[in-house]
């Protein structure tokens, strides 16, 4: 595996695609469906990476943000934005509208792996 994601989105339909991208690449990643099942996951587990997609109200990601560099003093937050408005401090920004490959890109970037070699898209079907 190439890393630990915790990936975060209030969209379950958006967190579902993003999370089967991610496991595609090569990432163990984790979408929790809940607001306990994430405060569990951020209390009992490490992860490279908290990933705040554009859906999680700013009240949440930075109370999230916060716990995960409790438990995880050398993660790396990437927040996907809608707008140009930040919610938390973040290692790495990506704007929604540039799909998986900027996702995938700033993992790499952040975790030294090669991202070109990664599937981009989902299969149709799947």
């Amino acid at each position: 595996m190439k890393g630990r994601i915790l990936s975060l989105s209030a969209n379950s339909e958006l967190g579902k695609l993003r999370a089967m991208v991610l496991r595609q690449a090569g990432y163990d990643v984790k979408w929790p469906s809940s607001k306990s099942e994430t405060e569990a996951l951020l209390g009992n587990e490490r992860f490279d990476i908290l990933l705040i997609g554009h859906t999680i109200s700013g009240h949440s990601a930075r109370e999230f943000a916060d716990a995960f560099r409790a438990r995880n003093p050398n993660g790396k937050i990437i927040v996907i934005m809608a707008t140009t408005y930040i919610m938390v401090k973040a290692d790495k920004t990506v704007r929604a509208i540039d799909g998986p490959e900027a996702l995938l890109e700033a993992l790499g970037e952040l975790l030294g792996s090669n991202p070109s070699a990664a599937p981009m898209r989902p299969a149709i079907g799947e």
